[in-house]
């Protein structure tokens, strides 16, 4: 044979890999064994219950259930006062919670809602406006929609008059909300240097005639809200001094809006209760389990 055939036939020659019997048989016999295994299944009458717990979903309340919830509450609360052996030093008018409880957090803080309420339980709110200068402009603005506003403040008064720690805490406790036009919101970490106290309420503000008119009347007649990222979530609805008739229609409305703001809608609630402020029991309306 030629030396050119040689280094062919060198160049051509392949070389195959020694296979593993080994592995080979324990994979075959492993897919033996999952397909002689058999599948778990779940009884008739298991399979009904976890039916029952995914397909039950929140629907709206029926009055009857919630007036009837009410009583139930007020009933338990004179009986609670009766037989307490602490008496409290003010008459005040004890309120009444809604609580929900829902399955998935939210993935962020959201912002704030404000959940208009038919019934108003308590006095209104004190609004102070925070314009950019000038500051006569938006006074004669206000003054034509005909809107009563507390005060009217412009970002180079705040720098002014409020630039120490105990002025912007005397101006954070003399008024309950404070409407922001939309053009200076950027600024309100640098005019209060961070320190914003958690019981007021900031609202961006386009300050138009009927913006203005529409965002002081929605502040100062509702309640805020904020879908944190907690387990339950609690909303006043009314006091305990207010008709049975009342309470249900603050329940019912405030109900239908909030399952609109919580995170995923009504379908992530697996619980609403009705209780006191400070008591130790809730009332269950509605459990998904």
């Amino acid at each position: 044979m030629t030396p050119a055939l040689l280094r062919l036939k060198r160049v051509t020659c392949v070389i195959k890999p020694i296979e593993d019997t080994k592995n080979n048989n324990v994979n075959e016999k492993s897919k033996k064994t999952e397909a002689t295994k058999p599948k778990k299944t779940l009884t008739e009458n298991n399979q009904q219950v976890v039916s029952d717990i995914v397909l039950k979903k929140y629907k709206p309340i029926e009055r009857a259930h919630i007036l009837k919830t009410i009583r139930a509450i007020k009933q338990y609360n004179d009986y609670e006062t009766k037989n307490s052996s602490i008496t409290s030093l003010f008459n005040t008018d004890k309120q009444l919670q809604i609580t929900f409880d829902i399955l998935k957090e939210p993935r962020y803080n959201p912002h704030i809602d404000l959940l208009t309420v038919p019934h108003p339980f308590y006095n209104e709110r004190t609004v102070c406006l925070i314009c950019a200068n000038p500051k006569s402009y938006m006074k004669e603005k206000v003054a034509k929609t005909g809107v009563h506003i507390d005060k009217i403040i412009s970002t180079k008064q705040i720098r002014e008059r409020y630039s120490t720690f105990e002025a912007q805490d005397e101006l954070m406790k003399r008024y309950d909300v404070f409407l922001v036009e939309i053009r200076v919101c950027h600024l309100l970490s640098v005019l209060f240097n961070g320190r914003i106290r958690s019981n007021n309420i900031f609202i961006p503000v386009f300050c138009g005639e009927h913006s203005i008119k529409e965002q002081v009347e929605k502040a100062t007649k509702s309640i805020p809200f904020t879908p944190l990222r907690l387990c339950d979530l609690s909303l006043p609805f009314g006091v305990l001094s207010q008709s049975d008739d009342d309470l249900a229609d603050n329940f019912i409305a405030l109900t239908k809006q909030a399952s609109e703001c919580i995170y995923e809608g009504s379908d992530n609630i697996t619980q609403i209760q009705v209780k006191v402020k400070g008591g130790s029991i809730g009332f269950p309306v509605f459990q998904a389990y």
